[in-house]
């Protein structure tokens, strides 16, 4: 597995999933999730193209990455070497000014060196100078939508579009709008991704006699043909792995 991943100081945790990095180790494969988070990522080596989204990222430049609502499968060069900062749903706004997420789904744009530590700490100390400069930049920040996507995470997903909008004490049609600004995604996408990680999770523990129907009733489901169809929709596969 290139990826390779760092917790983050206790102050950061409720904000920021983990640090990461990407590293060559040979031509090697690896697929992309969605799990409703956004990254910056820092491309401390040589350009990178990803294919399957017509993304490159350039020597030494810094980028924001909006959440995924489909799975990346994508061939790692030799080269290749990638830090990331990945935040948890929300969680973006306690560290930069809000920025309208939505407009950056399944994609990234290229962002300010300012977004990160000087390049030199990074090279040298690259966890020790992440948690220094987060902890600096964290702020006060009233965040109308992280009850919101907790509840939906809690729920497995399975939280209506009324309930999160009492949540966040507005209508439904601008929690659609505030949710998306802030998470990248509209509270129904989320809700798909969330239920799509808690069946990961079922099918993990799958027992040798439990159907594919009892998963997909488990994890909210109307039935085995909807949790297919919504499988394939983020890997293109099947739950049984066609």
């Amino acid at each position: 597995m290139p990826f390779e991943y760092f917790h983050s100081c206790l102050d950061l945790r409720p904000y920021i999933q983990s640090f990461w990095t990407l590293k060559g180790a040979g031509e090697t494969y690896d697929t992309l999730y969605p799990d409703g988070c956004v990254d910056i990522i820092v491309n401390l080596g040589k350009r990178v193209v990803v294919t399957q989204k017509d993304i490159v990222l350039e020597e030494r430049c810094v980028y924001l990455g909006g959440a995924l609502t489909e799975s990346i499968c994508e061939k790692i060069p030799e080269e290749v070497y990638l830090l990331g900062i990945r935040f948890s749903p929300g969680c973006f706004g306690h560290f930069y000014a809000p920025q309208f997420l939505g407009d950056i789904r399944d994609d990234c744009v290229q962002v300010s060196e300012d977004f990160v530590p000087p390049w030199q700490n990074l090279l040298q100390d690259p966890v020790s100078a992440l948690n220094l400069f987060f902890c600096e930049k964290l702020r006060a920040f009233h965040n109308p939508v992280r009850d919101a996507a907790a509840k939906i995470i809690q729920s497995g997903g399975n939280a209506s579009l009324s309930e999160i909008a009492i949540i966040c004490s507005k209508s439904p049609r601008q929690t659609e709008r505030v949710f998306k600004q802030y998470v990248g995604l509209t509270p129904k996408q989320f809700c798909k991704i969330v239920k799509y990680s808690c069946t990961q999770e079922l099918l993990a523990a799958r027992a040798p006699s439990e159907t594919l129907l009892a998963i997909a009733l488990a994890a909210g489901y109307y039935d085995h043909a909807h949790l297919t169809k919504e499988y394939k929709k983020i890997t293109r596969r099947t739950p049984s792995g066609k």
